[in-house]
């Protein structure tokens, strides 16, 4: 994860890997809701922008 300032606005740069067969949509924008509620609820911290960049897709075997 990588945290920017630019001026005062707050930018996340998030890199994920994903299980295969989800949707990685739904997910990534998950993570992105949950990461700005959360730094607003716990910190007070209002973040401009939440980039989740997918590295990869695990895939399990039975």
């Amino acid at each position: 994860m990588i945290v920017r300032q630019e001026n005062e606005e707050v930018h996340i740069d998030m890199y994920i890997i994903v299980s295969y067969g989800t949707k990685i949509s739904e997910i990534a924008h998950n993570v992105q809701s949950m990461v700005k509620y959360t730094l607003d609820k716990t910190v007070g911290l209002a973040v401009e922008s939440v980039n989740i960049y997918v590295q990869g897709v695990r895939v399990t075997t039975p």
